[in-house]
């Protein structure tokens, strides 16, 4: 969050699900990333093919323009480190790759070395990656993403804990 544009670098000032992203940072986890496809269009619609290609849409869909992809977790592997982060932005670049989110597609091209994965400087950092080092990705859920510093000051997995205790 907050990173500058510079060339070959769009930056990171604007999520595409929250629209006051610097003034909500204090409040979001600190490790998340941005995956190349977002399941809505504007805050009262949600792209028709979303049923289709989101394998968790009808479980999580509660109303046209909610995302079912914001806040979801993914697990992280590089070398031999592993970390988790949470879906909070869409990119790189692209907004519709459901292909290479969803399937087995390699990411479609970009100026950014053809990234798939855009991860924050904590996750960055915690695996030691380097400007546009591979790592593998997975979805999991959240009852799955064990202790650690991913845990720590996040809203959402504070919202999680809430939905559990009404149930």
């Amino acid at each position: 969050m907050g990173e500058i544009p510079n060339r070959g670098d769009p930056g990171n000032l604007r999520s595409a699900w929250d629209p006051h992203w610097i003034a909500n940072a204090p409040n979001q986890n600190a490790f998340y990333v941005a995956l190349p496809y977002n399941d809505v269009l504007d805050s009262s619609h949600t792209k028709p093919e979303a049923a289709t290609v989101v394998p968790w849409f009808r479980r999580d869909f509660v109303r046209q323009g909610q995302s079912v992809l914001r806040g979801r977790w993914i697990e992280i592997r590089h070398g031999g480190r592993v970390a988790y982060a949470q879906w909070l932005d869409v990119g790189p670049y692209h907004t519709d790759d459901a292909a290479y989110v969803f399937g087995s597609a390699r990411p479609r091209e970009h100026p950014n070395n053809d990234a798939g994965l855009d991860v924050s400087p904590e996750v960055r950092t915690y695996l030691g990656l380097n400007g546009t080092d591979c790592c593998d990705w997975r979805f999991v859920e959240a009852r799955s993403v064990p202790p650690g510093p991913w845990r720590t000051n996040n809203t959402f997995a504070k919202d999680e804990a809430t939905s559990r205790d009404r149930r």
